[in-house]
C-alpha cells in the first residue's frame, strides 16, 4: 500500500491536542507541545500525525575558521594556564551511531550512575578512549554551584565511569547530559544564502566537523564550502531521535505506551524519502535479551538492530499508531526558532510527511508563501483545477477529516516579491480600508514644528518634532489621503534623506569644522531622520514625526531606491509579479485571528491598492496583515481563497509532488514568530 492510500483512505480516529507556548526572551521561544492519543487496538489503531519541530539548546556556538571540500574547521584556544581548549571534547563524539548511555545523578549531584539499555555492544560503535565526550550536570534549580563531571572510556568505547567534582545547593537530582551522538551543524549567519540550513554531522575531530549530505536538493554540491564560509557563525544542536523523543528504556517511555514484541505494540511511523514509504518502529522490552536488546526496532527489518538513534529531522513529521489500550500523552519540549526555515520538497511523483517547522500555529500562505509558488522544477507548482494531475498538493488532517489544497495557476502564480501591508490602530475597535496602506514617494520639504504640525513660534530646531512635506510616486494605486489624520498611526520608513548639517541650535548650517556658514553652503550629511517612525499627525501633503531635525533638506541629493522606485519614504511595500488580486489576513492586535469569521480580511489589487476590507473585527492594537497570492483552493471551495487555513503547532503536512518534472529542493517559508 502506498503512503498516499495509507493516509487518505484509512479510517483515522483523530484526537485533539493542547499546545502551550511561552516566551523565553532572547533567541526564540521555550515551548512545550502537549497532545494525547486515545487508546486503540491492533485491528483499529488510533492514529495521529505529530511533529517535534522545536530544537534543543546549542551545545556549541562559534565562528568558522576555515573550510575545505569535506570539513568545517574551528580554532582552538588556551585557558589561563596556557592549556589548549578545543571546540569539541573528543573525536567522533557526534557519530550518529554511537551507543549512548543513560546517566543518572543522585539528589546531591555528587555521583552519576551509568546504564546502557540491554547492555553495551562491544562490536558496535563507541567513543574514543583518549577523547571522551563532555558531561554536563545542570546547576541547582534554587541557586548554588553546579557539579562538574568527566567520563572514563574503555578500549571498546564504553563509558565505564563518571567522575564528579561535587557542587552545592542541590535539593533534587539534576539532569546529566552527555554531549554526543547525532547532532546538526546549523548556519546562523544572518544575510547568508544558507542562513538556517542544517546538516547532520557524520564524524568529527576536536576542531573539525564532517557533514552528511544525503538530504541535499537536486544539483546542490556535496562539499562543506558550498554552505559554510570563513567567518560564518554556526551552532551545533542535538538532533531529535526516536530515543531522545520517546525514550531509550522502558522506564523512559510515556505512560500508556506499550512495549514487547515490536509487531504487537504501539508504533511510530517514520517516512523514508528515498523509498517513499513509511517504516513502523516499535519498542522491544527486556524479555528478549540477550538475543534482542531493548530499544526501538524497524518492524520491517529487525536485522538493522536497535534504532534508538534514528534521526528525526527538524522538518519531518511522524505518525503515531496507538494499537493497544490506554491513552498516552506526549509532551515535546524545546526551543521554537524565530528565523525562517526551509521546507523540504521531494522530487516529482514522490511524497513526504513534513511538519510545521515553527512549533506554533501558522497559515498555509506562510508555510508556502507566494514567492515559493510557480512554474519550474524548484517551485511548488500550481494547477488549473482540483483534478490537475501534474501539480503539487498539500493535505492536512483537520478535525478528523483529510483536506487537500492546491494553488490555482491563474491567480498570481509568479510572485517575485510579496506585498507588505502597513496597518494602524486608531481609537475605534474596528478596522476599515483606511487602516491599511501601501505607498511610497518623495519628500520635498522638512521643517521643525509642534506636535500638531504648527511652525509658528518654533526657533531653529527647538522642537522634538519634524514636519515633512510628502508626495506619492511610483505605480502604486494608493494615493495620499486628503483628510486630516489620514496617515496617523502608520509606521513610515525614511531613507536616503540628505541635507546641509545644522548646528546644535538648528539656527545655522555648519561646515565640516562645525563653523557656522550661510544657508546652502553647509557640509552635506545623511539625516538622523532616516529610519522608521510612527506618524504623529498628518494632513493633505504632510506628516509629523517625533524626531529633531538636524539638517536643511537638499532634495536634489537624494538617492533613488530602485526597489520602490521612490526617493525618500515608504509605508508598507509594494510587491512584484502580481497579475491578479491578492488577499491579506489579519492576526494579532488583540482581535480575532485570520481563520475566525469576524477577522479582518482584505483584497489588494495587482497594482498594490487596498481594494476592499471585510470582517472588521475588534482590535486593541494594530494587527499584522499576512499577504497571500489568493490562489489556495480545495476541491470543494470553488474560487474561494483558502490561504488562511491554519496548520497547527504539532500538525503534520502531507506533500504530494504531483509535478512530474519537479526536483528535490528546499522552499522558503515565513516564520509567524517574527
Amino acid at each position: 500500500m502506498t503512503i498516499k492510500s495509507f493516509f487518505l483512505f484509512s479510517l483515522f480516529s483523530f484526537c485533539g491536542f493542547l499546545c502551550h507556548l511561552w516566551s523565553s526572551g532572547v533567541g526564540g521561544y521555550s515551548a512545550s507541545n502537549t497532545f494525547t492519543v486515545n487508546s486503540g487496538n491492533s485491528s483499529n489503531p488510533t492514529y495521529m500525525i505529530a511533529s517535534a519541530s522545536m530544537l534543543g539548546d546549542p551545545v556549541y556556538t562559534g565562528v568558522v575558521d576555515s573550510v575545505t571540500s569535506s570539513n568545517v574547521n574551528f580554532a582552538s584556544g588556551v585557558d589561563e594556564n596556557n592549556a589548549t581548549i578545543y571546540p569539541f571534547a573528543g573525536s567522533n563524539v557526534f557519530n550518529k551511531d554511537v551507543q549512548l548511555p543513560i546517566l543518572t545523578a543522585n539528589a546531591a549531584g555528587s555521583s552519576v550512575t551509568i546504564s546502557y539499555p540491554g547492555g553495551f555492544d562491544s562490536t558496535g560503535t563507541g567513543f574514543a578512549a583518549n577523547n571522551p565526550p563532555a558531561i554536563v550536570i545542570d546547576a541547582p534549580s534554587s541557586g548554588g554551584v553546579a557539579s562538574e563531571a568527566n567520563a572514563t572510556i574503555n578500549s571498546d568505547g564504553e563509558v565505564t565511569a563518571v567522575t564528579v567534582s561535587a557542587g552545592s545547593g542541590y535539593t533534587d537530582a539534576p539532569v546529566v547530559t552527555l554531549i554526543g551522538g547525532p547532532h546538526f551543524l546549523r548556519n546562523t549567519t544572518v544575510g547568508s544564502a544558507n542562513y538556517g540550513r542544517y546538516f547532520l554531522i557524520s564524524t568529527n575531530t576536536q576542531t573539525s566537523l564532517t557533514l552528511d549530505y544525503s538530504r541535499l536538493a537536486n544539483g546542490e554540491s556535496s562539499t562543506a564550502s558550498a554552505y559554510f564560509a570563513v567567518g560564518d557563525t554556526v551552532e551545533v544542536i542535538p538532533a531529535t531521535t526516536l530515543g531522545s523523543l520517546f525514550g531509550t528504556d522502558m522506564t523512559q517511555l510515556p505512560s500508556g505506551w506499550s512495549y514487547g514484541t515490536p509487531h504487537d505494540v504501539d508504533w511510530v511511523y517514520l517516512w523514508d524519502t528515498d523509498y517513499s514509504t513509511y517504516y513502523p518502529y516499535g519498542f522491544a522490552g527486556s524479555n528478549y535479551e540477550p538475543a534482542w536488546k531493548r530499544g526501538w526496532y524497524n518492524v520491517r527489518n529487525y536485522d538493522l538492530g536497535v534504532q534508538s538513534n534514528q534521526v528525526i529531522y527538524p522538518d519531518e513529521a511522524f505518525l503515531i499508531a496507538k494499537k493497544t489500550a490506554n491513552n498516552v500523552t506526549f509532551t515535546f519540549e524545546g526551543t521554537v526558532q524565530t528565523n525562517d526555515q526551509k521546507l523540504f520538497l521531494p522530487a516529482g511523483d514522490k511524497q513526504i510527511l513534513t511538519n510545521n517547522p515553527y512549533g506554533t500555529d501558522l497559515m498555509i500562505c506562510e508555510l508556502i508563501p507566494s514567492t515559493s509558488i510557480g512554474s519550474g522544477t524548484t517551485k511548488f507548482n500550481p494547477g488549473s483545477s482540483a483534478t490537475d494531475n501534474n501539480m503539487d498538493t498539500i493535505t492536512l488532517l483537520q478535525s478528523g477529516t483529510w483536506t487537500t489544497y492546491y494553488y490555482d495557476s491563474g491567480t498570481n502564480p509568479s510572485v517575485s516579491a510579496t506585498h507588505e501591508v502597513a496597518t494602524r490602530k486608531l481609537s475605534t475597535g474596528t478596522m476599515s480600508a483606511t487602516d491599511f496602506y501601501i505607498g511610497h514617494g518623495d519628500i520635498t520639504g522638512i521643517v521643525s514644528c509642534s506636535v500638531t504640525g504648527d511652525t509658528a513660534g518654533i526657533n531653529g530646531n527647538d522642537s522634538n518634532y519634524s514636519k515633512l512635506t510628502i508626495s506619492a510616486s511610483g505605480s502604486t494605486a494608493n494615493a495620499l489621503p486628503t483628510t486630516d489624520n489620514g496617515l496617523n498611526g502608520f509606521k513610515i520608513t525614511l531613507s536616503s534623506i540628505q541635507g546641509y548639517k545644522l548646528n546644535d541650535d538648528g539656527d545655522s548650517e555648519v561646515d565640516e569644522n562645525g563653523t557656522n556658514v550661510a544657508n546652502g553652503s553647509g557640509v552635506i550629511i545623511y539625516s538622523n531622520l532616516n529610519g522608521t517612525h510612527e506618524i504623529i499627525d498628518s494632513a493633505n501633503g504632510y506628516i509629523v514625526i517625533e524626531k529633531i531635525r538636524d539638517m536643511n533638506l537638499k532634495s536634489n541629493e537624494q538617492d533613488v531606491l530602485a526597489s520602490n522606485a521612490t526617493t525618500n519614504w515608504a509605508i508598507g511595500t509594494k510587491g512584484s509579479g502580481y497579475s491578479a488580486n491578492a488577499k491579506f489576513f489579519c492576526i494579532g492586535g488583540g482581535g480575532p485571528d485570520a481563520n475566525h469569521a469576524t477577522a479582518c480580511i482584505g483584497v489588494i489589487s495587482s497594482t498594490g491598492a487596498i481594494s476592499s476590507v471585510s470582517g472588521s473585527g475588534s482590535y486593541s492594537s494594530a494587527p499584522q496583515a499576512i499577504v497571500s497570492g489568493g490562489g489556495w483552493r480545495t476541491s470543494s471551495s470553488g474560487t474561494s481563497a483558502r490561504g488562511n487555513e491554519v496548520v497547527g503547532a504539532t500538525d503534520g503536512v502531507f506533500i504530494d509532488r504531483g509535478y512530474s518534472s519537479g526536483v528535490k529542493t528546499f522552499l522558503a517559508s515565513s516564520n509567524p514568530n517574527n
